[in-house]
């Protein structure tokens, strides 16, 4: 092993038992609870996620998870009235952030509308809080170490208490991380597309032009002008973050293989391959695929 790699896991335990150490950290932290014949239904926020609210509705004996813009952006997080929501981006956190509009909006919501106990599951120790004064919703915490190397059944049970995860660099990587925790051991994910490499290109400025597409609309945004790190890395960094968020997915796949929970993929043409997923006799992939955004 690496002298580089040596020092990572070093830091790693570090990380772990302060965690272990810090009391409003043991406190608020998501941990296991007595879910014992419920299911987990996580909603992500791709775009053929509308397109199965009949049949996320139609779960019994379950509770919804729901991420990040879902209260404002759907009359149907009122309906299902989720017992949690997850928001991990700090873009989230911030309203002055190139989401401050969002995020105002965002805080109204949860703190006037929501009248039944939620839990509102954020990192701890990030840079941006969100302080919610609404009895209803409980804060819990999830921690932020990441674990960058192969997952294992010790490794696994480590994660389980909420000190060390895999690398998450998607929403529903992290929900998923919390359902496994809370004892959950069946976990049931839609909204997790993961088209992006439909959705964009490379204009004759070499800038990066990218259809963002969720399940309540789409919108298109120059990358290159947006975001410093593709100004420097260019479609490189496309990739690589990409490929860390399917690294994460076959991450998160292998700790719940190792916890005994079954997690299934219920996206229709989702390209996440880490899980098994809901068969279907048929359904329209022309209906997903993305406009022609060369033209």
């Amino acid at each position: 092993m690496s002298v580089k790699n040596i020092g990572r896991i070093i830091k790693e335990t570090v990380k772990c038992i302060a965690l272990s150490t810090d009391s409003e950290f043991r406190k608020y932290k998501v941990t296991s609870r007595n879910v014992k014949g419920r299911d987990l239904v996580i909603l992500g926020n791709g775009p053929s996620l509308q397109k199965c609210m009949d049949e996320i509705k139609s779960y019994r004996n379950c509770d919804y998870l729901t991420v990040n813009l879902f209260p404002i952006k759907s009359e149907d997080f009122f309906e299902i009235k989720p017992k949690y929501h997850c928001m991990t981006d700090l873009c989230f956190f911030d309203e002055n952030g190139t989401r401050g509009s969002d995020v105002v909006e965002l805080k109204k919501t949860l703190k006037e509308k929501i009248d039944w106990s939620m839990e509102l599951i954020t990192p701890y120790g990030i840079s941006h809080d969100i302080s919610i004064e609404n009895r209803n919703i409980e804060r819990r915490f999830l921690n932020s170490n990441a674990h960058k190397f192969k997952i294992t059944p010790f490794i696994s049970k480590v994660m389980t208490q909420n000190i060390l995860m895999p690398q998450s660099i998607n929403v529903v990587i992290s929900s998923i991380y919390a359902g496994i925790i809370m004892g959950y051991k069946r976990i049931y994910v839609y909204g997790i597309d993961m088209s992006f490499f439909k959705d964009f290109y490379v204009d004759d400025e070499n800038h990066i032009v990218v259809y963002e597409r969720h399940f309540y609309g789409e919108k298109k945004v120059d990358y290159t002008i947006q975001q410093q790190q593709m100004r420097e890395k260019g479609i490189l960094f496309v990739f690589e973050t990409n490929a860390l968020a399917f690294k994460g997915f076959k991450d998160i796949a292998k700790m719940a293989e190792f916890c005994d929970v079954d997690v299934i993929n219920g996206t229709p043409g989702s390209y996440v391959d880490a899980f098994k997923k809901i068969k279907r006799e048929k359904y329209n992939l022309s209906e997903l695929d993305s406009k022609e955004v060369h033209k």
